[in-house]
């Protein structure tokens, strides 16, 4: 999917990581900042908010809980808009 920020996310097709006590489905990355540049990672998705103008919960990747500890540190997501979404 496309983010009205110009983020793609594309679907985790592995072990989710957890963040807020939900599984991050989607990881975003910014398409134009270099391969190998830590500025490229845009951060996690674990919920779609459909309505007239769709949303989703984005979180930083460093919001992701360890291993065992099943991501329900208290974090705040960003509500960002989805301008496209495609198979």
């Amino acid at each position: 999917m496309l983010l009205a920020d110009g983020s793609i996310c594309q679907p985790f097709t592995g072990t989710m990581p957890m963040v807020g006590g939900d599984g991050a489905r989607w990881f975003c990355y910014d398409p134009s900042a270099p391969l190998d540049s830590p500025a490229r990672s845009r951060g996690l998705v674990t919920k779609f908010h459909p309505a007239k103008v769709w949303t989703v919960d984005r979180y930083a990747e460093s919001d992701a809980g360890p291993p065992g500890e099943g991501g329900k540190r208290r974090v705040r997501a960003q509500s960002v808009r989805v301008a496209r979404v495609w198979e």
